[in-house]
């Protein structure tokens, strides 16, 4: 299969970058969007579909940071997986893990708690998050450009602005109501 997946490359450097990343992170697409479809069949039509659009976008996708790339290509899977769900009409819900990390300068221990609960009601506010409000803000919070979030999901830039600030108020009315602000 990288075979015909070279073919679609044009310079050495595309191809070079793409097959690190197809010998790589093949597998860790495979368990996410097997993970999403709980079908070996529909997760290889989705990670297939993903290595489409990857080849599609090869010259934006940054693979210096291999913690930031796989996290990216786990976001780009998994957001085809739930495509393809939707397409199918069987409503699957998944969860999606972030993997973050919440350090603040307070030095008491009231304020680190009052921080730490924060994060936590924040956190959960995003995993609840319909996927279309979640995919461009995980994306956005990885250093991604508005242009770049729109290719990615095959959606305008118009679109993703709209995603991201329905995302910040969802974030912004949860934590008003859990009391944080």
């Amino acid at each position: 299969m990288l075979a015909l997946y070279i073919t679609l490359l044009d310079t050495d450097e595309q191809i070079s970058k793409f097959e690190r990343i197809y010998t790589k992170y093949r597998g860790l697409m495979f368990y996410t969007a097997n993970s999403v479809l709980q079908d070996s069949y529909l997760a290889e039509d989705a990670v297939h579909e993903t290595f489409l659009d990857i080849i599609r976008i090869i010259d934006s996708i940054r693979a210096t940071n291999k913690k930031e790339l796989s996290q990216f290509l786990r976001i780009m899977t998994h957001h085809k997986a739930v495509d393809m769900v939707r397409k199918c009409s069987t409503q699957k819900k998944c969860d999606n893990e972030i993997d973050s990390s919440c350090s603040s300068k307070i030095d008491t221990a009231e304020a680190i708690v009052i921080d730490k609960i924060q994060y936590e009601n924040m956190l959960s506010l995003v995993q609840s998050m319909d996927e279309k409000y979640k995919t461009p803000l995980l994306l956005k919070i990885q250093g991604y450009k508005i242009s770049e979030i729109a290719d990615f999901l095959n959606i305008s830039a118009g679109n993703v602005k709209v995603r991201l600030h329905r995302a910040r108020k969802i974030i912004l009315v949860g934590l008003e109501e859990h009391g944080n602000d």
